[in-house]
């Protein structure tokens, strides 16, 4: 998820010299692959399989994100996913409520009544049973997301941008 119509100078790309804190709170991909999986096939269908498990680097403070691709039977193409799941309250409490329902519902007002580029969030998971916390998927769309560890108000692409090619964001 992210704004795709600029991309992070290669000094501020992950991996390329940008040091970034880690998510003490990160959830370990393989067993939240199985969970997404087991979940995948409970909500969407027998014939499904999660694969390709990751956590963008540079995120999780607002909300863990999970990226994963998700394949229908015995389809070759891959669907491409990112869960958004609600933070521990407990470790980090950044919102006094945390509504998931509400930003899909958003997210899909946005999408259709509007030009703004959304991605289609079409399952929320209220039971925490799945993954210890409710969740919400949408498509991923490619892009480049500011991070929020460290603050993107304080450091990074965006805050490094011109007038110029911030007010490119703005429009777009």
């Amino acid at each position: 998820v992210g704004y795709s119509g600029l991309k992070a100078p290669a000094s501020l790309q992950p991996g390329w010299g940008v040091v970034v804190s880690e998510v003490p709170w990160r959830r370990d991909a393989g067993e939240l692959g199985e969970r997404l999986a087991a979940w995948a096939r409970q909500v969407i269908g027998d014939d499904v399989s999660v694969a390709e498990v990751t956590a963008p680097e540079g995120t999780g403070m607002s909300s863990e994100t999970v990226l994963f691709s998700l394949r229908r039977g015995d389809q070759t193409a891959t669907e491409r996913y990112v869960a958004r799941l609600a933070p521990e309250p407990s470790v980090v409490p950044v919102f006094p409520i945390y509504d998931l329902r509400l930003q899909q519902r958003c997210m899909e007002l946005v999408r259709t009544a509007t030009t703004v580029v959304a991605p289609a969030a079409p399952w929320y998971e209220p039971d925490p049973s799945w993954l210890d916390t409710p969740f919400l998927v949408m498509a991923r769309m490619d892009g480049v997301a500011p991070a929020d560890i460290p603050p993107y108000t304080l450091t990074g692409w965006l805050f490094d941008a011109s007038e110029a090619e911030r007010s490119i964001i703005i429009e777009r």
